[in-house]
């Protein structure tokens, strides 16, 4: 039982550190790019590690490949709206191909 519940400790530790939000409001983590299309346009998303989602408002052309993995910065933007409500809209500050 006691390794049961060590286990899940640090599964959820593991998590928490995948995608955190810094002191400057940033947020830092690692993921996996996606694109969608149909009625969002091209709208580019990354699944973060942690479970979250976030709609990009850029990308780089360079980044712009389906499940591509990434370690990014970003800058969640509340004034933003999309018609694909896909995840919290962000701006890319830093990414990077893992």
């Amino acid at each position: 039982m006691k390794r049961l519940v060590a286990m899940a400790l640090v599964a959820v530790v593991a998590l928490l550190s995948a995608c955190r939000e810094t002191p400057s409001g940033l947020t830092v983590g690692t993921g996996t790019l996606h694109q969608r299309g149909g009625e969002c346009g091209d709208t580019w998303l990354v699944h973060a590690d942690s479970g979250r989602e976030y709609e990009l408002t850029s990308l780089a052309a360079e980044f712009q490949q389906h499940e591509l993995r990434v370690r990014f910065t970003l800058r969640e933007r509340s004034d933003v709206v999309s018609t694909c409500m896909a995840g919290a809209a962000a701006d890319v500050v830093s990414m990077s191909k893992l």
